[in-house]
């Protein structure tokens, strides 16, 4: 409840949900610091636990993170919502591979996230 209330407070949040268009650069980098601020460190805390996470890739997991749909992300990265599955299965296995956690198999990567 909290973080819905924080996310409709916060102008660049609000904007990916209610008007998602292609963001370049500049509002990345928007995104990007207010998912940390909400998020204790998102962004620092995976990469330091997933060294090998690109800029892309930290991209989709703050937009999971956020629980925007593939077709919202799809939008906001201005690629297929076909893309942005294949994506998010090639991420999983990544980051599974990586950390070295062979847990829960049938966890969707949007379910690992948000517990993150």
């Amino acid at each position: 409840f909290l973080t819905a209330q924080v996310i409709k407070n916060t102008e660049v949040l609000y904007n990916l949900r209610h008007s998602p268009r292609h963001l370049n650069p500049v509002q990345w980098k928007e995104v990007i610091k207010a998912v940390n601020w909400l998020y204790d460190n998102f962004t620092e805390r995976l990469l330091a636990e997933v060294t090998t996470l690109s800029e892309c890739d930290l991209q989709i997991c703050c937009l999971l993170k956020l629980h925007l749909q593939i077709s919202e992300i799809s939008v906001l990265l201005g690629i297929s919502p076909n893309s942005v599955s294949r994506r998010k299965l090639r991420l999983k296995e990544r980051i599974m591979t990586e950390i070295g956690r062979t847990g829960n198999k049938n966890q969707s990567l949007d379910v690992w996230l948000w517990e993150y």
